[in-house]
């Protein structure tokens, strides 16, 4: 039996505008599922001790969540379900609500994407990338070296209690990060993501939540029941991509795959190095053919910076304010002048 709901009505006026009429959420001391963190910590350490209590939750809890998720590109609502089988491991859905249906199905670390149109393919992977901010299941451990995650307070959202954790980065480079915790399961209910000026670039915010003690049987056999596609084989190990550096990287930034990739509409193969702090990333794709891509500034929730160096062009595409992506792409260069 689900233990906990929130429901509310979204729509759209002139632009994108949400309202939420949410029921109560009530859950009496003995459910709790855990405890709170220790009171006698100061900010610092009450934020770590919230932000991993939100992570074990989603590793644990056996959830049905609806949510909407917003950005520069517009709105999106999306179904987000998970079961834990102490047999079977973890089953995680994620959809959107509307188009047509193209789900992205985690069964334990194999992680498979749906497409209406085009061929499904299955990889590896230990959870679901979703509009949320990529943070939320990297230990604090790793995030600690390039953020401060503190506790700004508590907070009322969706008519329960909530805590307010934010994500402070520790150089004026990077994007800055805010969570709302349920007080009493530890669940995520809303994440924002902020310009280091200060400027509201996404969020995400739950519109319904139900958990239950046990897994869900019933997600847990369709699951079962769906053919999953062939896993897809990446891309080609370059050694080529062991003569760039990219000096302009922040502290915290750490190569986390090297590969030659297709650049679409190029037919040459470009060096494509993905770096990653634990909440953002972004890649660099190196390309010395005759066929290029041309200069290029786009700065949105994802920064796209082109730069020609001659006798090769740098492109920078990710999650990071634009002079970053900027600095980045004009220090890539090959090693010992190779």
């Amino acid at each position: 039996m689900m233990r906990s709901r929130i429901s509310c009505f979204l729509f759209t006026v002139v632009g994108v505008v949400m309202l939420l009429q949410p029921t109560a959420f009530a859950q009496s001391e003995d459910e709790l599922p855990q405890q709170d963190p220790p009171q006698r910590l100061d900010a610092r350490e009450a934020g770590e001790a919230w932000f991993s209590r939100m992570q074990e939750a989603l590793r644990t809890l056996n959830f049905s969540a609806k949510f909407v998720a917003i950005d520069p590109f517009g709105m999106q609502m999306y179904r987000w379900l998970h079961s834990v089988n102490a047999e079977n491991g973890e089953v995680e859905v994620l959809e959107q609500l509307d188009g047509p249906p193209q789900p992205i199905i985690r069964v334990n670390n194999r992680l498979s994407y749906f497409q209406s149109v085009g061929d499904s393919y299955s990889t590896e992977g230990s959870h679901i990338i979703g509009p949320w901010p990529e943070g939320i299941h990297t230990p604090v451990s790793r995030l600690s070296s390039s953020y401060d995650i503190v506790l700004a307070g508590g907070v009322r959202v969706l008519d329960t209690q909530a805590i307010h954790v934010r994500l402070l980065p520790k150089d004026a480079e990077r994007y800055n990060y805010s969570f709302y915790i349920d007080r009493n399961t530890g669940m995520l209910l809303g994440a924002k993501t902020f310009a280091p000026q200060g400027e509201l670039l996404s969020q995400v915010l739950l519109s319904h939540f139900e958990y239950q003690q046990h897994p869900i049987e019933d997600l847990e056999r369709s699951v079962s029941e769906v053919q999953m596609p062939r896993m897809l084989s990446t891309g080609r190990e370059s050694d080529s991509t062991q003569s760039w550096v990219v000096e302009g990287k922040p502290i915290g930034f750490q190569l986390v795959r090297q590969q030659m990739v297709e650049l679409s509409p190029f037919t040459s193969l470009a060096d494509h190095m993905l770096f990653s702090d634990g909440m953002t990333q972004f890649s660099v794709y190196v390309n010395s053919g005759e066929e290029r891509p041309a200069p290029v500034r786009v700065q949105s929730l994802y920064s796209v910076v082109s730069v020609d160096k001659g006798p090769f062009t740098v492109t920078v595409v990710g999650k990071i304010p634009i002079p970053l992506a900027e600095r980045v792409a004009r220090s890539v260069e090959r090693v010992n002048g190779q």
